[in-house]
């Protein structure tokens, strides 16, 4: 128990450092220039230019991101709007690549408190897994809400991101956790060999003590 709880402590600082990140880039987007845009193929609209480049930035320049885009209700369901991999300035190329996240199934089903809890003005970390280039990735994502000037939520800001980003700091903490565990189990080893010694002195002398009275007269000794 101690060693699933220091690991999941660790996965739980990494979300938070991300929920941080989402946050801060989120607070930035301008989010009455966001409201017109309704899909990704506005690639012409001066606002759609202007909002993608500094994401784009942020991701060229923050290693672990995986994906950055923005998404919105459109007639109930979840549409990208503003998509980094798109971006001929990305300088990773996306996995999956630019056009494949459009067809992603956002299935809100499977995360109900999404839309309440961003349009509530937290932010949300999910976590799900899907096909990318042939291999089986676990991926979380944490999604912050965009707001207009008035403050009202308009939209929201997805960042993905892998296991892998988490993964060196889960092994240290692992790696922490297992020795202090096995500090401890010595510890107690040794307790346990000492009160078993002291135990076993204890039996012998009243054992001792038992063959003694077996033999000796109680009034004459």
């Amino acid at each position: 128990p101690i060693l699933h709880e220091g690991v999941d402590l660790a996965q739980d600082q990494v979300d938070e450092s991300m929920v941080h990140l989402a946050e801060v880039m989120a607070a930035q987007i301008d989010g009455d220039l966001h409201e017109p845009l309704r899909s990704p193929e506005q690639v012409d609209s001066p606002a759609h230019a202007a909002l993608l480049e500094p994401l784009v930035r942020f991701q060229n320049a923050t290693p672990g991101i995986h994906a950055l885009y923005t998404l919105r209700l459109v007639d109930g369901e979840l549409r990208i709007v503003l998509d980094t991999a798109r971006s001929p300035a990305l300088q990773r190329p996306s996995d999956p690549p630019a056009g494949l996240m459009e067809r992603l199934d956002f299935d809100l089903s499977r995360e109900p408190g999404l839309l309440d809890t961003v349009f509530a003005g937290r932010s949300y970390v999910d976590q799900h897994a899907y096909d990318a280039g042939g291999t089986r990735r676990l991926m979380r994502s944490v999604e912050s809400p965009i707001r207009a000037s008035t403050g009202r939520v308009v939209a929201m800001l997805a960042m993905d991101y892998e296991d892998s980003l988490y993964r060196e700091k889960r092994e240290h903490t692992r790696g922490s956790v297992s020795r202090t565990v096995m500090l401890v189990d010595v510890l107690l080893l040794l307790g346990a060999i000492g009160i078993v010694a002291e135990l076993r002195r204890r039996l012998g002398s009243s054992i001792s003590a038992l063959e003694r009275d077996a033999i000796t007269d109680s009034l004459t000794r």
